[in-house]
This record gives C-alpha cells, sequence and structure tokens, in this order.
C-alpha cells in the first residue's frame, strides 16, 4: 500500500510541543472530514475505526481548522470561503454552524485564550491581526502588518510572525502578538525573506522563508535563516542577539529556500525544509535534513539528511517528507523516523514511502494511502502500529482530541 499525506485538507493548527503527560494520550473519538457524492461534511469519528458517530454538518468549501475555544470549549473555528477568506464557527455539543465571519485574507495562525477574543494573524497581500469577539461575531482591531507573512508560530499566551517586503526579499521583521492582541515589532538584523520574480520572459522567480520557532513558556523566539543565522528574541523586552550556525545551504543559483522549526525541549529546537536551486535549466529540490539546535551554545547536531518536514507529537519528532531528484529523476522518499527530544532514534517506519501524518491525535498518527480510505494507525511513542482502518469515503481526520 502506497502511503501518502491526506493533502486535500490543510489543518491549520499551531504546530507547538504538547505538555507532557502522565497518562497515555489515547484518543477515543476526533473530529473529521467525510467526503461523499454530495460534498464534504465534517463529523465526530471513532477514533479506531474513522467511522461517523454524530450528526454530519456540510463543511463547504476551503474548510480547516484553526482554533477551539478556550477550556475545551464547544465552539470550533475553521477558515471558509475559496480563499479561506472567512471564518466559520461550529457547535460541537449540537454539530451546527452558528455563524461566520470575513477576516479578509487567509488564516495563517490564531490564539484563543479568552473567551471573547479570537486572536488571528492573516497572510497574503491582506496581512494583519484581526481581533475578532466570536460570540458577538464582531471585529474588534485590525491592524496592517504592512508586509507579507512567510511564518508563524505558538509559544504559550504569544503568538509571532515573520513578515517579509511586498514582492521583493528584504529585510525581515517580527511581530509579536499576545492573547489581547496587543502587537508589538521589532527588527530582525541580517535575516531577509519575501519572493521576487527575477525575470517574467521565461518566468524566474526567488524566495526566502526562514523559520520562527517559540518556547513553551512564550518567553522566547529563535528566527532561523537557510543561510545560518540565528536571531534570538526576548519576547518580553525584544531585545535580539544574533549567532551564526552551520545550516547554510551551498548557494548554485538559490532559486529559494524553505525552513521550519519547532522548540521541542527547554534547549532544543528542530530544524527541517527544502532548498531549490537552477542548474543548466534544471531545477533541483534539495533537503535540509533535520537537525538539532542546542540554544545554549549554538551547536548542531544532524539527525537525517534527507527530511523535509517535521512533525512533534507529545514528546516524538517525527521527520518525514520527499522530495524530486532531477539527477536520478525520481522521488526520494525517506519513509518516516521518530526521535525523542534527546535526538535519540526511536522508530522507522514506511521506508521508501513518501509520507506523512495526515492528522496526529494524542499519541496517535494517522497514515492514509492516496485515496484516503485506508489508514495505518501508529502509536508515536513507540512506533508500534495499533490499529488499521478502512472507510467507505474520504476521510481526513482532524488535529482535534474531542475525547
Amino acid at each position: 500500500m502506497k502511503i501518502v499525506v491526506a493533502g486535500l485538507v490543510a489543518a491549520l493548527v499551531l504546530a507547538a510541543p504538547q505538555a507532557s503527560a502522565k497518562e497515555p494520550l489515547v484518543p477515543k473519538r476526533l473530529l473529521g472530514i467525510v467526503g461523499g457524492a454530495t460534498g464534504a461534511r465534517l463529523a465526530k469519528l471513532d477514533a479506531r475505526t474513522l467511522r461517523p458517530i454524530s450528526r454530519m454538518v456540510d463543511a463547504g468549501t476551503g474548510v480547516s481548522y484553526v482554533a477551539r475555544s478556550p477550556g475545551r470549549g464547544a465552539l470550533v473555528a475553521f477558515t471558509g470561503g475559496r480563499r479561506g477568506e472567512l471564518l466559520r464557527f461550529l457547535d460541537l455539543d449540537r454539530m451546527r454552524w452558528t455563524g461566520d465571519m470575513s477576516v479578509s485574507g487567509s488564516v495563517s495562525a490564531a490564539i484563543w485564550r479568552l473567551a471573547d477574543r479570537l486572536v488571528v494573524v492573516t497572510a497574503g497581500r491582506a496581512s494583519a491581526v484581526v481581533i475578532m469577539d466570536p460570540a458577538a461575531r464582531r471585529i474588534r482591531a485590525r491592524r496592517n502588518l504592512g508586509g507579507t507573512v512567510v511564518a508563524t508560530n505558538v509559544g504559550a499566551d504569544r503568538l509571532v510572525a515573520v513578515v517579509a517586503p511586498f514582492d521583493r526579499i528584504g529585510e525581515a521583521w517580527l511581530v509579536v502578538v499576545d492573547e489581547r492582541g496587543r502587537v508589538r515589532t521589532v527588527e530582525l538584523p541580517n535575516v531577509r525573506a519575501g519572493t521576487e520574480v527575477v525575470s517574467t520572459d521565461p518566468y524566474v522567480g526567488r524566495y526566502e522563508r526562514p523559520a520562527v520557532a517559540v518556547d513553551s513558556r512564550g518567553e522566547r523566539a529563535v528566527v532561523l535563516t537557510a543561510r545560518g543565522t540565528a536571531v534570538e528574541v526576548d519576547l518580553a523586552s525584544l531585545a535580539t542577539r544574533s549567532h551564526t550556525l552551520a545550516l547554510s545551504r551551498a548557494d548554485k543559483g538559490g532559486a529559494g529556500s524553505d525552513r521550519s522549526a519547532l522548540w521541542i525541549s527547554p534547549n532544543t529546537i528542530a530544524v527541517t525544509g527544502s532548498d531549490v536551486s537552477e542548474d543548466g535549466g534544471e531545477t533541483r529540490w534539495t533537503p535540509a535534513g533535520l537537525k538539532l539546535v542546542n540554544v545554549s551554545d549554538w551547536s548542531i547536531r544532524i539527525l537525517e539528511t534527507a527530511t523535509v518536514q517535521m512533525t512533534y507529537a507529545w514528546g516524538t519528532l517525527l521527520a518525514h517528507g520527499g522530495v524530486w531528484d532531477a539527477q536520478t529523476r525520481r522521488s526520494v522518499y525517506p519513509g518516516v523516523a521518530g526521535y525523542g527530544t534527546d535526538g535519540a532514534l526511536r522508530f522507522r517506519l514506511f521506508e521508501g514511502e513518501t509520507i506523512g501524518p495526515a492528522a496526529i491525535v494524542g499519541w496517535h498518527a494517522y497514515f492514509t494511502d492516496d485515496n484516503a480510505t485506508r489508514f495505518t494507525i501508529v502509536d508515536t511513542n513507540t512506533g508500534a502500529v495499533v490499529a488499521t482502518a478502512e472507510t467507505a469515503v474520504p476521510t481526513f481526520p482532524l488535529r482535534l482530541w474531542l475525547s
């Protein structure tokens, strides 16, 4: 069976490390999107069989999970609309939509820690911080960011975003937003980001997308570039310190770089991504691999060389993703590797397959086939297959644990 990412539904889940748990985090129910002849529908699913166990509600277009109301509340926010420009609110108890709001841009990240304040950051040319009252269905405030958002992350009660100039690669800045929607900004020395057109005929573009990681307390952020610059930001004072890391790529007519980062333990940030270069008219994709950055001395530890994506799951770092090899004219699929936060390898699965978890709920990761109808459910702590499931129609579990 060929395993792939369920890419039809982009779940906008904030990829911050979860708190440790004393008991096994085994889900019984979760929320998911169920396909069918009449369109996609949202439903509560049995966590082992992925069969609907609730009333189903029409999902509409462009649906992606954004955030849940505080205290595991009954209200859940999703994006909607053709461009993700709407926020729709679902009542989990009644499984009914309660209303929607326009945010004039696709939602990149959100923080919802106060019942009357859902704070979102939108991307694209309408990049802004939008503060809304979900119960009253009104926008409290909107602040345009004056650039385009290229990376986001969340730690505790703070949301951070790296913002680049419009239509060019230039000096980037960090936007820091708290749970009430208060916005502060700081320049990022030696961090360049953005997208620009080099030629229109033929079309040639370049892009630089650095990563940002936030510690679990929301006290520090670190922005990391493909060229090896790391800028540490104190999120209380906005003081910055720059460091040089051995993360840089070989620049062979580089067309672009993309990085992602997760702060997985008090002194450790995981970094991965990919680079694109043009060589004799041939486009080459190069994995950045998976590296651990020790923020106490800024040393680097290489765990994987073929990784382009990662997911954090309750103490386990999953390395996955594949790229096209122009020389061999084939895709390179490293499978999935599970590492502890200390960098120790726990397991390897699905070698030779291009995969990533369609969703992680508690300790369980859901991997699916091309049609999103056959699933392998893996315990991310041990790598053991705990169950398999088959569904009659394409099904997309979301990272929303109900019980």
